[in-house]
């Protein structure tokens, strides 16, 4: 069985490369939305709760400053005060 489950991540920025933004969740956890609760950016993934918690990571690329990965899947897009992150996952 998958739910979704939410977890709090710290995005940023690196000029001309992603900045990875780590997180543990179950084995296989594929990440699906973005966006903010309570003025902290959440990432929401689909999981099997019954998987062993392992590292995760999406990746965050600023606005104008950071350079698009190849070979992800966009998630999606959050506007957080003057910043404006875009997350993708691998694919």
């Amino acid at each position: 069985m998958r739910t979704i489950w939410k977890q709090v991540i710290q995005p940023n920025s690196k000029r001309n490369e992603p900045y990875p933004c780590e997180f543990n969740a179950p084995k296989g956890a594929r990440p699906v939305s973005v966006g903010l609760q309570y003025d902290l950016v959440c990432l929401w993934y689909e999981c099997d709760p019954t998987m062993p918690v392992v590292g995760h990571q999406v990746l965050c690329v600023g606005t104008g400053f950071g350079a698009v990965p190849d070979n992800c899947r966009f998630i999606g897009t959050v506007v957080n005060g003057p910043y404006v992150w875009h997350f993708y996952a691998a694919t």
